[in-house]
């Protein structure tokens, strides 16, 4: 057992390590003091602490559970696993612990700025506004509260409102790179990507490892067609805190990849960008080279139809013999391939293959739907289940009233998930009715939804997976893209046709939220091209 005195020492020694950013060691004094003395409360939440400090946020969570064992009612420290979790990207979770957090503490400023980024976090724009002016009211110098505000109101298009609330929070605190980043993230949403770029470059200017503001800065570069930077910069995904995987990092300019025999390519990110970024497969698949590709596993069958020579597999069946010149994740063969519009001239127009029975088996099915056989057949999808962005990039159907009533065209549902309610109602409001095939999942078999896009004639969808199997497959597609923080780089504004997709054509809001526009042009599209005719 250790002298109380010498507990004392150590823990001030303790103290002044986590002070000096040596937290390593003061996480191992913590320990020594702990083992000697359980039930200390203080070393216990100092250690949570410097875990956190430390970024070791599943240690957080469990040392401040045994903590709230010993001491149920202590303040700050529901705050602390809050915090932890929200590091971990568990926003719900992190919104439960500020919750306890207010009701042990209410009225204490911080934690409502905290609620409010998890709030944000969790697509609940409205909310986390109320929770950061709340914060605000009750310290009116928290510069966070601020920039939680602007981050809301910039979440709903309200552009000169978020820069303002943004401005206050560096007039507060001018040296946080958080708050230019949030006005470089403002600047992107609206379309000035000079702007943008400008304000993510100062918010590394005082941090070099802010990686993730050089993440955002990637989106504005690639926006402006400057791939040669964007895409640099856009391996900064792979450094970003929790989610780290530096390993996978590369230096374009410094590789010779035409030369490099043996690859193996992990995924990452979502199915529908392991789909556009498998877009430039083609470019590596032939016998001179040894390519493995890791892909989500609803995709296995599809891909290894489509490409001769690549051998893909499933993190459960990695190529442990394997011996690659290079690894890297999937997105950054954009970087090896991609550096120059012209290289776009590379694309296929269909690189991805249904399963031919399955799909002439649908054909046949979509068929007997028709009530004439010169009918043609649409494919739609209107919701994207992304839990950052998917409520900007979601239609209501109700929206799609004009294109509802386009002659000569049935309709077939390609989107998951229950929305039986949905079609009911656009079977009164419409007249029209959306055929279900419900003995098809369309979530998991990947492979029947890939059939039932290519038994489609065409195809309108906003921008989820959908969008990306008809891309793959070349078929007529028209995309419905949303204009501020659900917008994704590649479908690059000015451009009427995909970059990445030829089949697909692109239409944006012009407002937040607004999706009247877009649906008009489509509708004059198909009307101008007579698609609906029989030819």
């Amino acid at each position: 057992m250790l002298q109380t005195k010498n507990h004392e020492g150590l823990f001030s020694r303790a103290n002044q390590l986590a002070l000096e950013r040596d937290y390593k060691k003061a996480i191992e004094l913590y320990n020594t003091l702990i083992e000697s003395d359980p039930k200390n409360t203080l070393y216990k939440i100092n250690l949570g602490v410097a875990y956190f400090d430390a970024g070791d946020y599943l240690n957080v969570i469990k040392i401040t559970s045994d903590y709230l064992k010993l001491e149920a009612k202590a303040p700050f420290v529901h705050q602390l696993r809050g915090r932890a979790f929200f590091k971990l990207e568990k926003f719900e979770s992190s919104l439960d612990e500020f919750n306890l957090e207010i009701k042990k503490n209410p009225d204490y400023a911080d934690v409502y700025c905290d609620k409010a980024y998890s709030l944000h976090a969790l697509n609940r724009a409205n909310e986390a506004l109320e929770s950061a002016m709340k914060a605000s009211q009750m310290d009116p110098k928290i510069s966070d509260a601020y920039n939680c505000m602007a981050m809301s109101l910039n979440l709903q298009g309200r552009y000169k409102d978020a820069i303002e609330r943004c401005l206050q929070a560096i007039e507060l605190d001018g040296s946080n790179p958080n708050f230019y980043r949030t006005l470089g993230d403002i600047s992107y949403n609206q379309e000035d990507f000079k702007g943008a770029i400008k304000f993510y470059k100062r918010s590394c200017r005082d941090d070099d490892n802010f990686f993730i503001s050089a993440f955002q800065k990637s989106r504005a570069h690639l926006s402006s067609f400057d791939f040669e930077s964007g895409w640099q910069l856009y391996e900064n995904r792979h450094l970003r805190e929790f989610k780290s995987k530096a390993h996978l990092y590369q230096e374009f300019s410094k590789i010779n990849f035409k030369s490099i025999k043996k690859i193996l390519i992990l995924k990452e990110q979502g199915i529908g960008d392991e789909i556009l970024f498998g877009s430039l497969l083609h470019e590596i698949d032939d016998h001179n080279r040894e390519v493995y590709v890791e892909i989500d596993e609803r995709l296995i069958s599809i891909f290894k139809r489509s490409f001769l020579h690549i051998k893909f597999f499933t993190g459960e069946n990695s190529p442990m013999e394997f011996k690659p010149d290079i690894t890297f994740g999937i997105g950054s063969l954009a970087g090896f391939l991609r550096q120059s519009v012209d290289s776009f001239k590379n694309q296929k127009i269909k690189f991805l293959e249904s399963e031919k029975y399955k799909t002439l088996d649908l054909k046949d099915r979509l068929s007997q739907l028709k009530t004439h056989p010169h009918q043609k057949v649409c494919g739609i999808a209107w919701r994207s289940q992304n839990k950052q962005f998917g409520i900007q990039k979601s239609i209501d159907l109700g929206y799609l009233e004009m294109i509802f009533k386009i002659p000569n065209v049935i309709f077939v549902s390609l989107q998951y998930g229950g929305h039986e309610e949905e079609l009911d109602k656009i079977k009164k409001s419409c007249g029209v009715k959306i055929h279900k095939l419900s003995d098809i999942d369309l979530y998991h078999d990947i492979e029947s939804l890939c059939s039932l896009v290519d038994a489609c004639d065409f195809i309108i969808t906003s921008s989820n997976l959908v969008v990306h199997l008809a891309g793959s497959l070349g078929k007529k597609t028209f995309l419905l893209a949303p204009r501020g923080e659900g917008r994704l780089f590649y479908w690059y504004i000015g451009l009427k046709k995909s970059l990445w997709y030829s089949s697909v054509s692109v239409f944006h809001q012009k407002d937040v939220g607004n999706w009247q526009d877009p649906i008009i042009e489509i509708y004059q599209e198909i009307m101008r091209e007579k698609i609906y005719i029989h030819k």
